[in-house]
């Protein structure tokens, strides 16, 4: 037969198993992130070597443009980015863009 004492104890230790089935069998929530990729181009030409640069507050992304002017930033956070592209004899082109929470991006197409 269980003491008062004791059965409090169950009760607590059984309370606090439970919370912990309960987190340990309901799936973990992913942090929204997505990874974005597109083309550079000027004029409708790829655009090797161009440096893309993502920043949102204190976080920065930055890749370079392959061979076909395609670049992959991976992991933007959901909200508001600011996108620039970078290439030696052209103007920087800056533009903010939102990656939306539930889920991938379209593909840019950024030209210079």
């Amino acid at each position: 037969m269980a003491t008062p004492r004791s059965a409090g104890l169950v009760r607590r230790v059984c309370g606090s198993a439970g919370w912990l089935l309960a987190a340990l069998l309901l799936p973990a929530r992913p942090a929204a992130a997505a990874d974005t990729s597109g083309v550079v181009t000027v004029g409708g030409v790829a655009v090797p070597g161009a440096t893309i640069t993502a920043t949102n507050g204190g976080s920065r992304v930055s890749t370079v443009s392959g061979i076909d002017g395609s670049f992959r930033l991976a992991d933007l956070a959901a909200g508001t980015w600011t996108v620039r592209v970078e290439m030696a004899g052209f103007a920087p082109l800056v533009r903010d863009v939102r990656i939306p929470p539930e889920g991938p991006v379209d593909p840019w197409e950024l030209a210079l």
